[in-house]
């Protein structure tokens, strides 16, 4: 990974070189292959836990993905005209700022689900509520005319598992004490989460700074009119979209060190093989593991 002082230059200001350009994308493939090979540490090491904790894996493979999708989409996307036997390479600012929004909510939902400080109980009433939430959003997806056999037979045992959820979480000691108006919300909007969006982010770890650009990228992923207006700027502003690029890199790059180190608390194991990383690396991490809860 680039030097310490790399870093502590960008935190001061960007150049939006080509030479800071390379040493982010190297950087955040460095940190994507030192997450996957925490990530893997689940199933490595054979680690026993609650079936619905092992969700926890499945969140840091999605992490690993749109990380190293981002990490392509930043080199630029080629569009070939034929009409015009022209092509041209561009940034895609609009899937960029897609893409970091879908990987805060990764976060945030990581965070709300197996993170934060809460009881038991409570963690327990999320998951519960995020699992009736999916199983039953299938249900209304599927054509309920299904002829395949296999796939009646697995909503039929679904249906009977959203039951068995719905007795244990109205027997949970934490769901029982939560407001009946909230509770009957969650019930009739088929919720998957106690809190909205807005709510966990200001009472997650990220700094503010990632809690602006969450609002930021939302217009994109809405197509609200102020999406419109920036796209239409970078157009006629290329450079920009260089300096988009860098910054988006950077914020990656601290957003995927708070994930890593966030994986570190959740198993022993884990903390283990991270301690096990290149003394560098590790600094680095630390580094931008702070910036991105503020403490930078």
């Amino acid at each position: 990974m680039q030097d310490i002082y790399f870093y502590y230059k960008l935190i001061d200001g960007f150049q939006n070189s080509e030479e800071e350009f390379n040493g982010l994308y190297e950087d955040l493939g460095e940190c994507i292959d030192s997450l996957a090979f925490l990530v893997n540490t689940i199933w490595q090491e054979g680690i026993k836990d609650d079936p619905w904790n092992y969700y926890a894996e499945t969140l840091g493979i999605k992490f690993i993905t749109q990380l190293s999708s981002l990490k392509n989409l930043s080199k630029g996307t080629n569009l070939v005209f034929n009409t015009f036997s022209k092509s041209i390479n561009v940034i895609d600012v609009s899937s960029l700022y897609i893409l970091i929004r879908s990987l805060i909510e990764n976060y945030l939902i990581f965070y709300y689900l197996y993170i934060e400080n809460v009881s038991k109980e409570e963690k327990r009433a999320r998951w519960i509520v995020y699992e009736i939430s999916g199983l039953k959003s299938r249900r209304k997806i599927l054509d309920p005319k299904i002829v395949y056999e296999e796939k009646r037979i697995k909503l039929e045992s679904e249906k009977l598992q959203i039951d068995s959820l719905t007795q244990e979480l109205n027997n949970n000691i934490f769901y029982q004490t939560l407001d009946p108006e909230v509770k009957k919300k969650i019930k009739k909007n088929n919720l998957a989460k106690i809190k909205d969006w807005s709510a966990i982010i200001i009472e997650s770890n990220l700094s503010d700074r990632f809690r602006r650009a969450w609002k930021l990228y939302s217009n994109y992923s809405h197509n609200e009119y102020l999406s419109l207006m920036q796209i239409k700027d970078y157009w006629s502003k290329a450079n920009d979209t260089l300096s988009v690029r860098n910054h988006e890199l950077f914020n990656c790059l601290t957003l995927c060190s708070a994930v890593i180190i966030e994986y570190t608390n959740l198993y022993p194991e884990i903390k283990i093989n991270y301690e096990g990383l290149d003394n560098h690396k590790k600094r680095i991490i630390n580094l931008l593991n702070g910036v991105a809860k503020g403490a930078s």
